[in-house]
């Protein structure tokens, strides 16, 4: 793969996005872990995609009685990081015996 340029302006408005939505994702994770919850172990990832859309459906509404995008985007992280760990899993077991990664 190619090395792609990255113009600098565009270098730090990536950093600062990334750097907002994983604090975001951060605080509420652990929001949820000190209430006791903790359905990002026992749902799927359609669970969490389904929440994610009700936050935002909430959120474009103007429902104020949560904060509906860090949660959004938080349920979307959850399902997007079940859905890697069934793919590293289907791999795993795709590979032939004896391979290493």
């Amino acid at each position: 793969m190619a090395a792609v340029r990255i113009k600098e302006e565009d270098r730090r408005d990536i950093e600062q996005i990334m750097e907002t939505a994983l604090e975001t994702i951060k605080e509420v994770l652990l929001d949820g872990a000190q209430k006791g919850k903790d359905s990002f172990r026992t749902e799927d990832a359609d669970f969490h995609f389904e929440r994610a859309l009700s936050h935002i459906r909430l959120h474009r509404a103007g429902d104020t009685s949560d904060s509906h995008l860090p949660h959004a985007l938080t349920r979307l992280a959850m399902a997007a990081a079940i859905e890697a760990r069934k793919s590293e899993s289907a791999e795993m077991v795709d590979a032939p015996a004896g391979a290493t990664a």
